[in-house]
């Protein structure tokens, strides 16, 4: 009787946790404004991250752009859902890091830019379940801090406004 009241109470408590870690990361999402710089723990690598809010900074995304900025780019969405994402006007190719609300869900590495492609031709990218945030790195960071389905996030903080 001990050992089952004793692992009732450990999961209650891991449980707890979890959802401590998801609500701050909520809070943390709605209070972020596009171009802040957050500061978030993956998979046990702190890396600091350029936030994408509005519509037109999600269209974007890093379209145009010769690098990345600081370590990756985080997207956030007001609910988990079927995301797809694209390398329109990409020059760089990535590693997209799918997560629903404090573990990664899905990983697509080193996604290729296709250079001249119509919009009708471009691949599509999308995560093996619903997602809410998403995060692009370099393309070969996912293996270098070991970032696979299962991988813990937590929103540390807003570095800057």
């Amino acid at each position: 009787m001990k050992k089952i009241f004793l692992t009732m109470l450990l999961f209650s408590i891991a449980a707890a946790a979890c959802a401590d870690t998801s609500n701050k990361n909520k809070t943390f999402s709605r209070n972020a404004q596009d171009n802040s710089i957050l500061e978030v723990k993956l998979a046990g690598a702190n890396l600091k991250l350029f936030t994408v809010k509005s519509p037109e900074a999600k269209r974007k995304g890093l379209s145009g752009r010769d690098t990345i900025p600081n370590d990756g780019m985080i997207f956030f969405f007001d609910y988990p859902s079927p995301l797809a994402f694209w390398m329109k006007d990409m020059k760089f190719a990535i590693d997209i890091i799918w997560i629903n609300a404090d573990k990664v869900v899905s990983v697509t590495k080193n996604a290729q830019p296709q250079p001249g492609a119509k919009d009708d031709k471009l691949k599509i990218y999308s995560p093996a379940f619903y997602a809410d945030t998403v995060i692009e790195l370099s393309a070969g960071d996912a293996d270098k801090y070991n970032i696979e389905a299962g991988s813990a996030f937590t929103i540390r903080r807003i570095i800057n406004d």
